[in-house]
């Protein structure tokens, strides 16, 4: 078996490698990126790709999904993750709009791409309310506005035209340049302009992250940190997750057909679940994503119950997980 390792942000790619390495599987690493990328894929002869996809920038976040898209649909090649997840993912705009289809209950979400549009609600909206980034992690691009005027200067520069240099200059606080020079993150710097999207506050207690990759299944707490938000507080509460919100992920996953998924569901002080994000890539650093009694393990499913497996399942940034899981997919298909 041989995998191509389409690489679009060159984070995770080792332990990918490693991954394919450790369950035998031949590979070569492409840049989806690259002017010949597609003559390097069709060369290959692979059973399938392996996506790391870049979000960068937006426009090197439309690129990568317009040659997935290709990879999946035309050329016919399995994608792991597949297109439908990678087109969700760094986008809140997508992303909003899928949770709305299929029904599951998440913070109400407004796209303007209309200025007067955006001005006339927040004119009857209810305050506070939240503006949010298309693209951005760890809380990156999530603001809590208060009151009109402050929303009236989101929109404003939402719709101004204005160059990179005057954007990062004016709008990004300094500790955010800070880190986005050391981690050369420029996804703030093309402005996330010609939109704007508001979101419905909700009193939040804490919010849960619920991992599934496969059948296997992972859950623990993000607190919320000083500035009233829990992504990218980097507080965790590794208690055991409740199986309602196992069971929830388990269902999102089915409707979407989704492979790997960490979904990120926010708590309200009056113990209402709402969900918040869906990433098919994300962070993990340790070698495990839960604890239950501090006990290191996952769940899976049998068709009934979920049963508590002992052991650290997240080696290699949880692509020993996602490369098991293909070849079991692959395997499974050639025997249909």
């Amino acid at each position: 078996m041989k995998f191509g390792i389409l690489m679009g942000h060159k984070k995770d790619i080792e332990e990918a490698e490693r991954a394919c390495s450790r369950f035998g599987v031949d590979y070569e690493v492409i840049d989806i990126l690259s002017h010949d990328w597609q003559y390097q894929l069709e060369q290959g002869c692979f059973d399938g790709v392996l996506v790391r996809p870049a979000y960068k920038t937006q426009e090197v976040k439309n690129l990568c999904d317009e040659r997935i898209y290709h990879v999946e649909k035309h050329l016919g090649i399995p994608v792991y993750p597949s297109f439908d997840e990678i087109y969700i993912y760094e986008n809140k705009r997508n992303m909003a709009s899928w949770l709305a289809s299929s029904g599951f209950q998440h913070p109400k979400t407004h796209v303007f791409s209309n200025k007067e549009a955006a001005r006339a609600y927040v004119e009857t909206a209810k305050f506070p309310i939240v503006r949010k980034s298309n693209v951005g992690s760890a809380g990156l691009g999530v603001d809590v506005i208060s009151d009109k005027k402050t929303a009236a200067r989101a929109i404003q520069k939402a719709f101004r035209k204005y160059s990179e240099d005057r954007y990062l200059k004016n709008t990004v606080p300094e500790r955010l340049k800070r880190i986005l020079t050391r981690h050369n993150h420029s996804y703030f710097m093309d402005g996330q302009r010609g939109y704007v999207l508001f979101q419905e506050y909700l009193d939040v207690e804490l919010e849960w992250r619920i991992i599934k990759i496969g059948n296997s299944y992972f859950g623990h707490q993000k607190l919320v940190g000083d500035n009233g938000l829990a992504s990218g507080s980097d507080l965790v509460g590794w208690v055991e997750p409740p199986v309602e919100l196992l069971q929830l992920v388990r269902e999102i996953c089915e409707v979407g057909q989704f492979n790997s998924m960490a979904v990120d569901i926010l708590q309200t002080k009056t113990k209402q679940f709402y969900v918040n994000e869906l990433q098919t890539i994300f962070g993990s650093y340790v070698l495990y994503q839960m604890k239950v009694n501090d006990v290191p393990g996952r769940y899976t499913y049998d068709g009934e119950t979920y049963n508590f497996e002992e052991g650290s399942f997240n080696t290699n940034g949880c692509w020993d997980l996602r490369v098991e899981h293909f070849i079991e997919i692959l395997k499974r298909n050639e025997v249909v």
